[in-house]
C-alpha cells in the first residue's frame, strides 16, 4: 500500500517537509501554551456574589386574558441579569426532597423543586430564575392541557413577558425548552425569534 502525503503544488519530499514546517511550528506552539496553562493555578468556577429576593405568585398575563402564576428569584441588586425560566405542571411550590448524599452536589434547601434549577445556586451567581405553573396546575387557574398547542402558546407568552421583566437583560434560557419543542412539533408559533 502506497501512503504519501499530498500537498497541492508540492512535488518533492524535501519541498513537502518545508511546506509542513509552519504547521509543525504552530502545533508545537499550541502544545507549549496548553502545557503552560495546564500548569497554572486551577481556575475557580463562578462564586456567589448576590443575596436573593423571592417574589411569590407573580401574575403573568397571557394573550387570551388568562393569568399564570410564577415565582421569581432575583439577585438583590439594581443591575440587569440574564433569566433562566421554566414552566411546568410539576407545581412551583411543591417541595422536592432529593436523595441522600452523595447523589447531590448541592445541599437540599427550601426552594428545591422537581426538574428546576436551584435558586440558591443560580441567583447568587447573577441570574434571575422564573418558575411558572402551567395553565391549570399549581396556582395557575384554568384547564390543564399538557402537550397541546395552548401550552406552547402560554410558554411563548411567558418567555416574552420574562424577557421584558424588571432587571432582565433580555437574554433568556428556558430550562425545559425541549418540552415546548415537543408540544409544538418543532414548528414555530411565530416568526418572531425566541
Amino acid at each position: 500500500m502506497n501512503c504519501s502525503l499530498i500537498i497541492i503544488g508540492v512535488k518533492s519530499w524535501g519541498d513537502r517537509v518545508l511546506a509542513l514546517l509552519p504547521m509543525t511550528a504552530l502545533f508545537a506552539l499550541g502544545l507549549l501554551l496548553f502545557t503552560f496553562n495546564a500548569s497554572a493555578a486551577p481556575q475557580k468556577g463562578s462564586q456567589p456574589k448576590y443575596k436573593m429576593i423571592v417574589e411569590k405568585d407573580v401574575d403573568i398575563p397571557m394573550r387570551d386574558g388568562a393569568i399564570l402564576k410564577a415565582d421569581i428569584f432575583r439577585p438583590d441588586s439594581s443591575e440587569k441579569f440574564p433569566v433562566l425560566m421554566c414552566m411546568s405542571a410539576y407545581q412551583k411550590d411543591k417541595l422536592w426532597i432529593p436523595p441522600p448524599e452523595p447523589y447531590m452536589e448541592e445541599k437540599p434547601n427550601q426552594y428545591m423543586v422537581w426538574e428546576t434549577p436551584n435558586p440558591e445556586w443560580w441567583v447568587p451567581r447573577g441570574y434571575i430564575l422564573i418558575r411558572v405553573d402551567s395553565r391549570g396546575t399549581g396556582k395557575s387557574p384554568g384547564f390543564a392541557e399538557p402537550w397541546k398547542r395552548q401550552e406552547a402558546v402560554d410558554y411563548y407568552d411567558s418567555i416574552e413577558w420574562a424577557g421584558g421583566s424588571d432587571g432582565a437583560t433580555g437574554m433568556l434560557d428556558c430550562w425545559e425548552f425541549p418540552t415546548w419543542r415537543w408540544i409544538n412539533g418543532g414548528s414555530p408559533i411565530s416568526s418572531h425569534p425566541i
